[in-house]
C-alpha cells in the first residue's frame, strides 16, 4: 500500500473513533443550535428535520429544524447568528450569518467556544479534559484553501522524498527532493502560487490534494480581523485559541469560499495550555478539526 494511502486509511480511523457520536456526512450542515437538556425533555417533544434526518446525537440542531411539543421546557444553546423562534406552536431554527467575511462580528468570535462546548457536553456525555491530540493528517487536508502569504505546513504519516505542487492543468510549479521527510513549511506567495488559483499537491507522484489559494480580497478581510485578535491584550495562549476558533467559525459561516480549519489545526498543535479551562477548548476544537477532515474524506 503507497504511503499516501496508509496515511489516509490511519486518518478515517483515527477520526472515526475521536468523534464517533457526532453526525457526519458530505452533505448535511453542521450544527446550529443544541439542546442542552435533551435527555430530561426528549419524551415530550419532536424534531422536525429540514434537511432530512442526520445521523449522531438528536440534540443537535440545523438550520430549518422545527421543535414540537413541550417547546416551553426545552433549553436551547445557539451557535453565533442562529436563533430559534416561535411559530405555530413550535419553535423553528433560524440562521443568518453575515453576507461577507469582513462583517462577522467579535462577540461571535468570543461566543463561539461556549456554543461548541456545550455540544460536546452533550454528545459526549463526558469530561474532556486533556485528550490524547488526533491524527490530522494529511495537511492542510484534502479540498482546502490557503492565504498566499500564511505559511502552510505540510504533512503526512511515514516518509517521501518528492514534494510537488501542479497547477489546475497539471504543470509542476514547485518541485522539492524534501529527503525522507514526513512535513515541508512553505508560504504560497513564496512559491509563486497565485491567488484564486486552484493546486494540488501530492508525494512521490502519489496521491492528489486539492488547495485553492484565497482571492486577494478575501484574503485581507481575514488577515484583518487576525491583526485586531493578535492585537488584544491576552496571553498568547489565549490568542492562539481565539485565532483558531475564528478561522474555524468563517469556515463553517462561508463553506463555498473558505476551508481553513488546516491553519486552525496548525495554531493548536503549537501551544499547550495548563489551565484548565484554555485545555477544554483547545481539546474541542482538535476535534472539530478532526471531524472535519472525516467529512473532506
Amino acid at each position: 500500500m503507497s504511503t499516501i494511502k496508509k496515511f489516509a486509511v490511519m486518518v478515517a480511523f483515527c477520526a472515526a473513533f475521536v468523534l464517533g457520536n457526532f453526525q457526519t456526512g458530505f452533505a448535511y450542515p453542521k450544527p446550529v443550535a443544541v439542546i442542552t437538556n435533551y435527555e430530561e425533555v426528549a419524551g415530550g417533544i419532536a424534531i422536525q428535520r429540514a434537511n432530512g434526518m442526520p445521523s449522531g446525537s438528536d440534540a443537535l440542531l440545523y438550520p430549518g429544524d422545527a421543535i414540537t411539543g413541550n417547546v416551553g421546557y426545552v433549553k436551547i444553546k445557539c451557535a453565533p447568528y442562529a436563533d430559534f423562534h416561535a411559530q405555530n406552536g413550535a419553535y423553528v431554527i433560524s440562521y443568518n450569518p453575515p453576507t461577507g467575511i469582513g462583517g462577522v462580528a467579535q462577540s461571535a468570535i468570543d461566543y463561539v467556544n461556549s456554543f461548541w462546548n456545550n455540544v460536546e457536553s452533550v454528545v459526549s456525555g463526558a469530561s474532556r479534559g486533556s485528550d490524547d491530540e488526533p491524527n490530522l493528517n494529511p495537511r492542510p487536508g484534502f479540498d482546502v484553501t490557503l492565504l498566499a502569504n500564511q505559511s502552510v505546513r505540510f504533512a503526512w504519516d511515514g516518509a517521501a522524498k518528492n514534494f510537488v505542487i501542479k497547477d489546475g492543468k497539471g504543470k509542476k510549479v514547485f518541485d522539492k527532493n524534501i529527503g525522507a521527510a514526513n512535513s515541508i513549511e512553505l508560504v504560497p506567495n513564496a512559491a509563486k502560487l497565485k491567488a484564486g488559483q486552484k493546486y494540488s499537491w501530492s508525494l512521490d507522484d502519489t496521491g492528489d490534494f486539492k488547495f485553492t489559494i484565497l482571492d486577494a480580497q478575501t484574503e485581507k478581510d481575514i488577515l484583518d480581523k487576525l491583526a485586531e485578535l493578535d492585537a488584544e491584550n491576552i496571553s498568547a495562549e489565549e490568542r492562539a485559541l481565539k485565532k483558531a476558533a475564528y478561522v474555524q467559525l468563517i469556515s463553517d459561516l462561508y463553506p463555498d469560499t473558505v476551508d481553513l480549519y488546516w491553519l486552525s489545526a496548525q495554531w493548536l498543535s503549537e501551544i499547550s495550555p495548563t489551565d484548565g479551562k484554555l485545555s477544554e477548548d483547545k481539546s474541542v476544537l482538535l476535534k472539530k478539526c478532526a471531524r472535519h477532515l472525516d467529512e473532506e474524506m
